[in-house]
């Protein structure tokens, strides 16, 4: 017999032998699936809720996603917001913000009936524009009237929390561990790190 012939002995007895494993496992108890550990953030929460938590850090990694650069997840932005809004935020501020965590969850759910962890990275995307696109014109006057809209308050800390991070500013920023002169106008070229 050839290497040819050989060959097509095995291909043709392979089905055969596949029905005969089928046949052999029938009798043996099917593996029992463990259910996979619900997702936590990366860190613990203390102001927020489980669920709360990883809808800020989800919804800041939409804003500044993770590339060749660091994301805001990897940064730990959404531990930053937390802390910042615990810290330094006054009641009222604290609960406008967590109600626009908890109606961008609810939005999640109704356009997919998903939390808004769960959706995938452009359903996320997409409601956090569909945020945006409902922004009033800025006008002065109505800012000073009442809290700041949920999703600019959310960009406001993203940016910061991640800016501050030491992945932000060593990775992502131009750092100078210890700055020369001041220099108020510099020419910046092409893919170079601002800062």
């Amino acid at each position: 017999m050839d290497r040819r012939q050989a060959l097509q002995t095995l291909v043709a007895s392979m089905p055969a032998v596949g029905l005969l494993h089928g046949c052999t496992s029938a009798n043996t108890t099917p593996p029992v699936l463990e259910p996979s550990e619900p997702r936590r953030p990366g860190w613990s929460p203390r102001l927020f809720s489980p669920l709360q938590a990883l809808v800020v850090e989800d919804a800041a990694e939409r804003l500044i996603p993770e590339t060749n650069t660091p994301g805001a997840t990897s940064a730990g932005v959404g531990e930053f917001i937390e802390t910042t809004l615990r810290d330094c935020y006054d009641e009222s501020a604290r609960r406008h913000f967590m109600a626009g965590v908890d109606a961008l969850n609810r939005d999640a759910r109704a356009a997919h009936a998903l939390d808004f962890p769960a959706c995938s990275a452009q359903q996320q995307s997409a409601l956090l524009e569909k945020l945006v696109a409902a922004l009033p014109e800025h006008d002065e006057q109505e800012a000073q009237k009442g809290p700041e809209p949920f999703v600019l308050t959310l960009r406001e800390l993203t940016i910061v929390g991640f800016c501050s991070s030491r992945l932000g500013a060593t990775r992502v920023l131009s750092y100078e561990p210890i700055p020369g002169h001041y220099q108020g106008c510099v020419a910046v070229e092409a893919n170079e790190p601002a800062g």
